[in-house]
């Protein structure tokens, strides 16, 4: 995964905008945010709600464009390009020991 961090006001306003489609491996992390919506987008996006340690606390597979996802406990959020709801499970494991190995170092 390569995890493409977004933890400046400018960075998080900006998003997925001003940013060529994410390719499969690539992740959008908002740090912090508990809410995105995805005016302006042109293609749906999987939506990773995360606590305070990292751990997924909510997960919308596809948010459609002209949409708002919101989690009032998240965190921080991640986003990546949508997916099945079956592959959420091992997806959110993935997401969490990447970040955590990343923010260790």
């Amino acid at each position: 995964m390569n995890i493409i961090c977004a933890n400046t006001w400018s960075s998080r306003a900006a998003g997925l905008l001003t940013r060529p489609r994410l390719k499969v491996e690539e992740v959008l992390w908002l740090n912090p945010c508990h809410a995105i919506h995805t005016f302006g987008m042109t293609y749906p996006i999987a939506v990773f709600f995360l606590d305070q340690h990292l751990q997924v606390i909510d997960v919308r597979s596809c948010v459609k464009p002209i949409r708002i996802a919101y989690c009032g406990r998240a965190h921080s959020v991640c986003e990546m390009l949508a997916m099945k709801d079956d592959q959420t499970e091992f997806v959110s494991s993935l997401l969490t020991a990447t970040l955590l190995s990343n923010t260790a170092t």
